[in-house]
């Protein structure tokens, strides 16, 4: 089963199009759309209805398309995805919120290092969708100085505590693959795994 929603983000000539898609779409078992007067700059409701005898299971994982010349092709990109399970039963409607406004909004901490001179940093916690500055130098100071170590601190639920600390930088390059969306100097960063979270520490 596929289901698809059509949207914009990059310019056609920025997108490396891939082969001709070989997904068959149907619209006599279950359709998806937007509930009307939900879709903002910022959130929108998703409705699943299942019009068919059959019940169906569904989870997070998606591709990327984009119709060129009449046909869809794949998007030649890197896709992560957590791989929850949820069922769709026969002639079941079920509405999924897509808020990100929910969104942890990381605010930096000031502590003095081993050298007596000051370094921020922020949290990033297991599991939660969480928006970071990609320059806080460029933001933040103390007494009017700039403030020039940066450190992002790994937080597991799992654990209960935190995981290790990066340097912030680093870190921003290597969660990019994460992100979810951009706006101005911030990034939206989709909730990491404990396993996600590890692979960015190494």
């Amino acid at each position: 089963m596929a289901l698809g929603v059509t949207c914009c983000g990059k310019q056609k000539n920025e997108l490396d199009i891939g082969d001709k898609s070989d997904i068959k779409v149907s619209q006599n078992d279950v359709i998806m759309t937007i509930k009307e007067g939900t879709l903002t700059n910022k959130s929108a409701t998703l409705v699943l209805t299942n019009y068919s005898d059959k019940n169906f299971q569904y989870g997070s994982p998606y591709e990327i398309e984009i119709k060129k010349d009449g046909e869809w092709h794949k998007i030649n990109a890197e896709l992560y995805f957590n791989m929850p399970v949820f069922q769709l039963s026969a002639k079941e409607s079920k509405e999924i919120e897509l808020d990100w406004k929910n969104a942890y909004i990381g605010n930096p901490k000031f502590y003095k290092g081993k050298d007596g001179k000051p370094f921020g940093a922020f949290a990033l916690t297991e599991n939660t969708l969480t928006s970071l500055t990609k320059n806080p130098r460029a933001l933040y100071k103390i007494d009017d100085t700039e403030v020039d170590e940066w450190k992002l601190m790994l937080v597991s639920t799992t654990n209960n505590g935190v995981l290790g600390d990066i340097d912030y930088y680093k870190a921003i390059n290597k969660l990019m693959k994460f992100v979810i969306d951009e706006k101005d100097n911030n990034i939206l960063i989709r909730g990491l795994s404990l396993k996600e979270l590890n692979e960015v520490l190494k």
